[in-house]
Protein backbone atom coordinates (compact mmCIF):
# COMPACT_ATOMS: atom_id res chain seq x y z
CA UNK A 1 0.00 0.00 0.00
CA UNK A 2 1.51 3.58 -0.60
CA UNK A 3 2.11 5.58 2.04
CA UNK A 4 -0.16 8.38 0.62
CA UNK A 5 -3.43 6.55 0.40
CA UNK A 6 -4.38 7.46 3.90
CA UNK A 7 -3.92 11.41 3.22
CA UNK A 8 -6.14 10.47 -0.14
CA UNK A 9 -9.02 9.26 2.05
CA UNK A 10 -8.27 11.51 4.39
CA UNK A 11 -8.47 14.78 2.22
CA UNK A 12 -11.42 13.22 0.22
CA UNK A 13 -13.42 12.65 3.92
CA UNK A 14 -13.13 15.90 4.97
CA UNK A 15 -13.76 17.55 2.06
CA UNK A 16 -17.10 15.59 1.60
CA UNK A 17 -17.96 16.99 5.72
CA UNK A 18 -16.76 20.50 4.51
CA UNK A 19 -18.90 20.26 1.46
CA UNK A 20 -22.12 19.00 3.63
CA UNK A 21 -21.89 21.66 6.33
CA UNK A 22 -21.52 24.41 4.06
CA UNK A 23 -24.97 23.54 1.95
CA UNK A 24 -25.98 22.80 5.50
CA UNK A 25 -24.76 26.54 6.65
CA UNK A 26 -26.38 27.94 3.50
CA UNK A 27 -29.85 25.89 3.85
CA UNK A 28 -29.90 27.43 7.59
CA UNK A 29 -28.69 31.16 6.72
CA UNK A 30 -29.06 31.61 3.42
CA UNK A 31 -32.74 29.61 2.21
CA UNK A 32 -32.92 32.07 -1.03
CA UNK A 33 -29.09 30.82 -2.44
CA UNK A 34 -29.95 27.82 -1.11
CA UNK A 35 -33.29 27.18 -3.21
CA UNK A 36 -31.53 28.86 -6.22
CA UNK A 37 -28.53 26.13 -6.11
CA UNK A 38 -30.91 23.58 -5.60
CA UNK A 39 -33.08 25.05 -8.76
CA UNK A 40 -29.57 24.77 -10.63
CA UNK A 41 -28.95 21.23 -9.63
CA UNK A 42 -32.27 20.04 -10.77
CA UNK A 43 -31.53 21.36 -14.26
CA UNK A 44 -27.96 20.11 -14.76
CA UNK A 45 -28.32 18.59 -17.71
CA UNK A 46 -29.66 21.81 -19.43
CA UNK A 47 -26.77 23.95 -18.01
CA UNK A 48 -24.54 21.10 -19.23
CA UNK A 49 -25.98 20.93 -22.78
CA UNK A 50 -26.63 24.64 -23.67
CA UNK A 51 -23.38 26.25 -21.88
CA UNK A 52 -21.05 26.03 -24.65
CA UNK A 53 -23.49 27.58 -26.66
CA UNK A 54 -24.61 30.15 -24.75
CA UNK A 55 -20.41 31.16 -24.13
CA UNK A 56 -20.52 32.38 -27.72
CA UNK A 57 -22.82 35.38 -26.49
CA UNK A 58 -19.97 36.06 -24.40
CA UNK A 59 -17.00 35.73 -26.47
CA UNK A 60 -19.45 37.76 -29.54
CA UNK A 61 -19.29 40.71 -26.92
CA UNK A 62 -15.85 40.38 -26.45
CA UNK A 63 -15.32 40.60 -30.32
CA UNK A 64 -17.47 43.59 -30.11
CA UNK A 65 -15.67 46.00 -26.81
CA UNK A 66 -12.12 44.51 -27.90
CA UNK A 67 -12.22 45.11 -31.55
CA UNK A 68 -11.55 41.59 -32.27
CA UNK A 69 -11.65 39.88 -35.73
CA UNK A 70 -14.55 37.89 -36.20
CA UNK A 71 -12.43 34.76 -36.92
CA UNK A 72 -11.52 34.41 -33.32
CA UNK A 73 -15.30 33.20 -32.64
CA UNK A 74 -14.84 30.30 -34.15
CA UNK A 75 -11.45 29.46 -33.18
CA UNK A 76 -11.90 27.99 -29.51
CA UNK A 77 -14.59 27.27 -26.96
CA UNK A 78 -13.75 30.70 -24.95
CA UNK A 79 -11.48 33.53 -26.58
CA UNK A 80 -7.85 32.89 -25.47
CA UNK A 81 -6.47 35.47 -23.21
CA UNK A 82 -10.11 36.44 -21.56
CA UNK A 83 -9.19 38.48 -18.35
CA UNK A 84 -11.14 38.38 -15.18
CA UNK A 85 -14.11 40.18 -15.98
CA UNK A 86 -14.61 37.91 -19.09
CA UNK A 87 -14.41 35.03 -17.18
CA UNK A 88 -16.63 35.98 -14.45
CA UNK A 89 -19.06 36.77 -17.67
CA UNK A 90 -18.44 33.10 -18.90
CA UNK A 91 -19.36 31.75 -15.99
CA UNK A 92 -22.68 34.04 -15.36
CA UNK A 93 -23.99 33.22 -18.64
CA UNK A 94 -23.03 30.18 -18.88
CA UNK A 95 -25.39 28.98 -16.07
CA UNK A 96 -28.32 31.56 -16.06
CA UNK A 97 -29.21 31.58 -19.82
CA UNK A 98 -29.52 27.87 -20.20
CA UNK A 99 -31.59 28.19 -16.72
CA UNK A 100 -33.90 30.71 -18.44
CA UNK A 101 -33.90 28.80 -21.25
CA UNK A 102 -35.14 25.93 -19.63
CA UNK A 103 -37.83 28.10 -17.86
CA UNK A 104 -39.31 29.26 -20.43
CA UNK A 105 -39.30 25.92 -22.36
CA UNK A 106 -41.21 24.86 -19.65
CA UNK A 107 -43.60 27.71 -19.51
CA UNK A 108 -44.43 27.25 -22.99
CA UNK A 109 -44.35 23.94 -22.44
CA UNK A 110 -47.36 23.58 -19.64
CA UNK A 111 -49.49 26.04 -22.05
CA UNK A 112 -49.53 23.78 -24.98
CA UNK A 113 -50.04 20.91 -23.26
CA UNK A 114 -52.97 22.44 -21.42
CA UNK A 115 -54.13 23.80 -24.63
CA UNK A 116 -54.37 19.93 -25.99
CA UNK A 117 -55.95 18.40 -23.21
CA UNK A 118 -58.55 20.91 -23.79
CA UNK A 119 -58.85 20.31 -27.13
CA UNK A 120 -58.92 16.46 -26.44
CA UNK A 121 -61.69 17.01 -23.89
CA UNK A 122 -63.74 18.96 -26.31
CA UNK A 123 -63.02 16.76 -29.12
CA UNK A 124 -64.45 13.60 -26.84
CA UNK A 125 -67.17 15.43 -25.65
CA UNK A 126 -68.57 16.15 -29.40
CA UNK A 127 -68.07 12.23 -29.98
CA UNK A 128 -69.64 11.44 -27.18
CA UNK A 129 -72.95 13.69 -28.49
Amino acid sequence: MRRDVPLYFATAISGIIMVHNLSWLTDLHLPKVGKALAYAGNNSLSIMILHLMCFRIVSFAQIEVLDLPIEKLYSNITIEGSTTPWIIAYAVVGVTVPLLLNHFYKQIRSRVVAIAQRAMEKKEKTNLQ
